[in-house]
């Protein structure tokens, strides 16, 4: 993988985390009643969604920089 599609991978990744992180409902908010709120868990997913494509990122990149 070039190194432009990963860095570009890598700065959505963290996009998605900081706006899950940011959400205007923050997680622990939601801990005394999840079932009340299905949609509450929209933040957590942004982060866990976030984590997994700044690593994809990454690997994307290592693997890169390593293959050349």
């Amino acid at each position: 993988m070039d190194k432009l599609p990963s860095l570009v991978i890598i700065v959505g990744g963290i996009v998605l985390a900081i706006y899950g992180a940011s959400a205007p409902k923050p997680l622990r908010d939601d801990l005394p009643e999840p079932v009340a709120n299905p949609t509450s868990d929209k933040p957590v997913w942004l982060l866990i969604g976030g984590t997994v494509v700044t690593l994809a990122g990454l690997i994307g990149l290592l693997h890169g920089s390593l293959g050349r």
